[in-house]
Order: C-alpha cells, then sequence, then structure tokens
C-alpha cells in the first residue's frame, strides 16, 4: 500500500532536532567552562599577587652591621673566667614592596671563632615602615659570673688569651630576628610571620694600651646552622 505523501519527513529534516540539541548543550557547556575560568581567574589572580608579595618580603635585605660602630670595651681574661662588653649598631631597612616590617624580637650571640658562645643580649620590638631605617644599638655584657650568660671552659680562656696577647682575636656574631610581615595594600591588611638569621665574622685588633678592640676586619656571611635559636 502508497505511503502518503503529506506525513513523510525529508531526510535532511529527519535529524535536525538531535543536531540542534548537541549543538546547543555544547554551547551551554563551553560557556559554563568560560564562567568557570573567569570565576577561577578572579579567585587565584589576588592569591598569587600574595604569594608574590610574601617571597619579596622574605627576601629583605637583612641588617646592615655599622662597622665603625664596633667596639669592644674593658675586655679581660684569666685562667678562669672572662669580662667584657660589645657594643655596634645595626641598622634594620624594609625596602618597600608594600610592607611594614614588625620586629617582635632580636636575640644576639657572640662567639669565640665559630661556635663557643661568650655572651648573649636580646632586644625590645620595633616596626620599621615601608622603606624607612631603624638602627638598633646592641650591648653583649659578660662579667664571668651571670647566671644568664655561657659559661666558658679554662682551656678556651686559655685559647682567648693567648690570640689578645698577639694583638688579634676572631669572633664571631649570629642575630635571630622574629617578625612579621605587614602587607598594607588595596586588599586589605594581612601578616606573615618569619624567622630569620645573620652571622657575621668579626676579627678585632685591640690596643696594647688601653685593651679596648675595634673591628678589623670581617664580613657577613652565611649562617652554618640555620634553625639555630
Amino acid at each position: 500500500m502508497p505511503q502518503d505523501p503529506s506525513i513523510l519527513i525529508p531526510l535532511s529534516r529527519r535529524h535536525s532536532f538531535p543536531a540542534d540539541h548537541h549543538r546547543q548543550k555544547r554551547q551551554s557547556l563551553g560557556a559554563l567552562f568560560a564562567e568557570i575560568m573567569f570565576i577561577f581567574m578572579i579567585a587565584i589572580v589576588p592569591i598569587v599577587f600574595l604569594i608574590m608579595n610574601y617571597n619579596s618580603a622574605a627576601q629583605q635585605q637583612g641588617p646592615q652591621l655599622q662597622h665603625d660602630s664596633f667596639s669592644v670595651l674593658n675586655f679581660h681574661v684569666s685562667n678562669s673566667k672572662l669580662s667584657a662588653t660589645w657594643e655596634l649598631d645595626l641598622a634594620f631597612l624594609s625596602q618597600g614592596n608594600g610592607y611594614e616590617i614588625q620586629f617582635s624580637g632580636i636575640e644576639g650571640t657572640i662567639f669565640y671563632k665559630e661556635d663557643i658562645a661568650l655572651a648573649m643580649t636580646s632586644w625590645k620590638p620595633f616596626d620599621v615602615g615601608m622603606k624607612e631605617q631603624e638602627k638598633v644599638h646592641l650591648k653583649f655584657v659578660t662579667s664571668g659570673n651571670e647566671g644568664d650568660q655561657p659559661i666558658v671552659e679554662n682551656s678556651v680562656l686559655r685559647q682567648i688569651k693567648e690570640e689578645q696577647n698577639n694583638g688579634t682575636i676572631r669572633f664571631s656574631m649570629r642575630i635571630n630576628t622574629f617578625v612579621a610581615y605587614q602587607n598594607l595594600g588595596s586588599l586589605g591588611k594581612s601578616s606573615k610571620p618569619g624567622y630569620d638569621s645573620y652571622c657575621w665574622d668579626l676579627i678585632v685588633r685591640f690596643s696594647p694600651k688601653t685593651g679596648t678592640g675595634n673591628l678589623f676586619g670581617g664580613d657577613q656571611k652565611e649562617c652554618q646552622h640555620k634553625d639555630q635559636l
């Protein structure tokens, strides 16, 4: 029996509805993906910006030792004890990058050679604003009798006395800083705590007349034990 031509569907139109459906679905998925990527970029860019700034803050230039401020006074060493006063200035500089540096504490140690502690000190908290400088005067004092100062063995005292008689003694210094980098940018105020250590070699020449020691040589160096507190 022949089919009624009025109910025949052309082949070109018979599959048009599924094709349109798939095309619209792909367009919807593409639009959704673009929207998700847009939201992701809005969220990730500030995070990347903060990370880059934090890394930049962590790379702040360390404190600078003012060489002409360094002196050793009242240096007396015997076979049983050491008494001395080390004085120096350190300049702390913030390089900017949208950060203010808050120092919650500073701890310093003077060593004989590399690792024999002779005297310790600390300093009160202070802040360094963006592109500002703060000078800190540190004084290390030991008389050989304080309970909070290191105990120096007699064999070490004899070595120090021998070097003093030769005119120069090699010391070293370690400064531990406990800091918080305050971000003052447009994204709001945020803080990142940190801990840094800085070390110097100190070659001190002593006057045979006055017994006063002045910095003769030595430079900043990499700390051997970065996790030492």
